[in-house]
């Protein structure tokens, strides 16, 4: 299947999106660990997931993913999942049962959720020390007020990950 996840990915390349731009960045990051071993935590409408599958499939690897039911779009195709390339979770992040089926070591994980700080700062408890060696990577860090959510402070993302930073010291 290398030739669909490819086609796949630039289809999203070329698509408007908030992630966009990152794309070939994940791909990119991807393809530097021979047989990677990736998660995601987030897949809505798939963009991340298709770069994302795209890079295991050049390099032998394996991508888990994790989302909530309600967030999983059509638009993310069903014949991913019949590739042996991917494997899909669906329920919370941070649940006991997911994290059991998740890979202990990771090289690739990628975290784009609800973008609540204390939901954030709970996943990089929970998956950070599983990277090893490896890359973590967080979207919408830049992300002042988050839609859809309780009061949070600003740029919660970002901050998640400074807290995170400053306990892992």
């Amino acid at each position: 299947m290398p030739d669909e996840f490819r086609a796949e990915y630039e289809a999203r390349l070329a698509e408007p999106s908030d992630i966009r731009d990152h794309l070939p960045e994940l791909y990119e990051t991807v393809v530097r660990y021979p047989r990677a071993h990736v998660v995601e935590l987030g897949v809505r409408t798939g963009n991340s997931t298709a770069a994302l599958l795209a890079a295991v499939e050049h390099v032998d690897g394996h991508l888990w993913s994790v989302d909530i039911e309600s967030k999983i779009s059509r638009k993310v195709p069903s014949w991913w999942a019949a590739t042996g390339r991917w494997t899909l979770f669906i329920g919370d992040h941070c649940s006991p049962a997911i994290l059991a089926e998740i890979p202990g070591l990771i090289d690739v994980l990628f975290i784009d959720t609800s973008h609540a700080y204390e939901h954030t700062l709970a996943e990089l408890r929970l998956y950070v020390p599983r990277v090893s060696p490896g890359v973590v990577l967080c979207h919408d860090t830049e992300l002042e007020v988050p839609k859809g959510l309780p009061p949070q402070p600003p740029f919660p993302v970002a901050k998640a990950l400074t807290a995170f930073c400053e306990e892992a010291r």
